[in-house]
């Protein structure tokens, strides 16, 4: 970045030439798309069984672990 307040960046990206390097980074972004998927449901999962062992700790009047 040239500078924290100028909207701009410079990328740099370097192969071993068996692909360019725009399909390098169409590649990674792609990558980058499937994992962050995976994240997000895998966030989503931990979430909802975090709710429902709160849930059940608070109808047996518990909060241990929390």
């Amino acid at each position: 970045m040239p500078h924290p307040l100028v909207p701009k960046f410079e990328l740099r990206v370097q192969t071993d030439g068996e692909i360019t390097p725009k399909e390098a980074v169409i590649t990674a972004c792609h990558e980058l798309v499937k994992d962050l998927g995976i994240f997000a449901r895998e966030f989503t999962k931990e979430y909802e069984l975090r709710k429902m062992v709160g849930a059940t700790q608070q109808q047996n009047g518990t909060h241990e672990g929390i």
